[in-house]
């Protein structure tokens, strides 16, 4: 298809000639296409250029040849890429105009979280994290200007000091959000598809013995922690995450069935499951039943209310080894590994396969299981 001669046309101002106009016909988004020249003899150089008959997209690249030239030389900056490369790689990733700043990205994202019934606990973890980063890349950075070196800097040396496991932590949770942001197609591609997690050691359950247990126990009962007491009998004898435990209400704990509920709206995990409470377990229970209430177990305050409790019993405590013991002497009095990790709220075996494979004495875990009050 050939096109028309673009027409010349006189232009005036204030009745004073200053220059000519070359029409050269509507563009493909509807809009007129004039070009400016001070001369008669500029204009019609450029008329004499386009009277060939020409294909509409020649045109096109005649009156873009800056733009195409300046593009040209950048791709040979690039390694010697070509044009069609270049193309081919954009539509691949499906990379759209947009780039809204960082904090931008984030309220979105967690818009859309909230709005499919993501629990209050990852929100506010997530924006704790979010809070982290953004300190050290400011939140209105846009997202296209945030690097992978960035990204590997905030993590690997601005958090030199974490250990490997909070590492992989980091990159596990700034990869949702710029997963995201590939998703909306803000960006091209995961800025953290380019970073390696490192590796984590396989590391050792660290358990709490059966005599510092009956301590904090016996400390609860003789003080009356009623409820921090419940909440160590369901960690420590049936595998709930003490975070699942805090979110009980009494009745969830059925002393007739012996069986604990752990709802779809408690679980971390969003799995219903029934866990079994073991003859010791209902022991302690049963001490406190006349003293039971309705609603909750505990209060939302329950991490200074569990810590008190074990600062006041002077035991050999770490983080998490209430369950890890819960684990461990499970599986060596016999219990099978697909029941416990099925207790504790495990996919699978692989969690119970990397810290559980050291186990106590077959006594000591007996000793565990034989934990009542006196």
């Amino acid at each position: 298809m050939a096109t028309k001669e673009p027409k010349i046309h006189p232009f005036n101002r204030r009745g004073v000639l200053i220059g000519y106009v070359v029409d050269c016909g509507k563009q493909t988004n509807g809009k007129q296409l004039k070009k400016f020249f001070k001369t008669l003899s500029e204009a019609q150089e450029y008329q004499r250029l386009h009277r060939q008959e020409v294909v509409p997209e020649a045109t096109v690249l005649f009156d873009r040849k800056n733009e195409i030239l300046r593009c040209y030389e950048k791709l040979k900056e690039a390694d010697g890429a070509t044009l069609e490369e270049a193309i081919d790689f954009y539509l691949r990733h499906g990379a759209i105009k947009g780039n809204p700043t960082l904090n931008d990205v984030f309220s979105e994202l967690m818009k859309v979280k909230k709005a499919i019934g993501v629990k209050m606990s990852y929100q506010v973890s997530m924006a704790k994290k979010f809070t982290k980063f953004s300190k050290f890349i400011d939140r209105h950075t846009r997202i296209k200007d945030i690097t992978s070196e960035q990204i590997f800097k905030y993590v690997f040396v601005e958090n030199a000091g974490v250990s490997n496991v909070t590492k992989n932590g980091y990159l596990r949770n700034l990869s949702v959000l710029f997963r995201f942001a590939v998703e909306k197609r803000y960006l091209a591609m995961n800025p953290l598809d380019a970073i390696k997690k490192v590796k984590e050691p396989a590391g050792k359950a660290l358990l709490l013995s059966p005599d510092d247990m009956f301590t904090l126990l016996n400390k609860c009962l003789t003080n009356e922690w009623n409820e921090r007491l419940t909440v160590f009998v369901m960690v420590g004898f049936c595998g709930i995450r003490t975070e699942e435990a805090s979110k009980l209400t009494w009745k969830d704990i059925n002393l007739k069935t012996k069986v604990v509920t752990v709802s779809s709206t408690v679980a971390k995990d969003w799995a219903h499951r029934e866990n079994p409470i073991p003859d010791n377990a209902l022991k302690w229970l049963l001490a406190i039943e006349d003293k039971r209430r309705t609603g909750p177990i505990i209060g939302s305050n329950f991490v200074t209310l569990l810590r008190s409790a074990v600062k006041s019993a002077k035991i050999n405590h770490t983080h998490n080894c209430i369950r890890h013991s819960f684990a461990s002497y499970s599986l060596k009095v016999g219990k099978q590994r697909d029941d416990v990790a099925k207790w504790m709220g495990h996919d699978d075996n692989k969690v119970m396969a990397r810290f559980y494979r050291s186990l106590p004495e077959e006594e000591v875990a007996k000793k565990w299981w034989a934990i009542v009050p006196i």
